[in-house]
C-alpha cells in the first residue's frame, strides 16, 4: 500500500464509521444488536482458523 493510499483510507474512516452506525445499527434495538453479536460470533467461530 502506498502512503497516499493509506492516507486516503484513514481520511475516509471516520465518515465510514458514522455511515455504518447510522445505516445498520441505529435502527436496531439494543436486544437486536445483542442478537446480531451472537449470530456474528457463531459465524466467526465456524470459520477455519489459520494454523500457520
Amino acid at each position: 500500500m502506498t502512503p497516499q493510499g493509506r492516507d486516503a483510507i484513514e481520511a475516509a474512516a471516520p465518515q465510514h464509521v458514522e455511515t455504518v452506525r447510522h445505516s445498520f445499527f441505529d435502527p436496531l434495538s439494543p436486544d437486536e444488536v445483542d442478537t446480531l453479536g451472537v449470530l456474528f460470533g457463531q459465524l466467526l467461530a465456524s470459520l477455519p482458523r489459520d494454523t500457520d
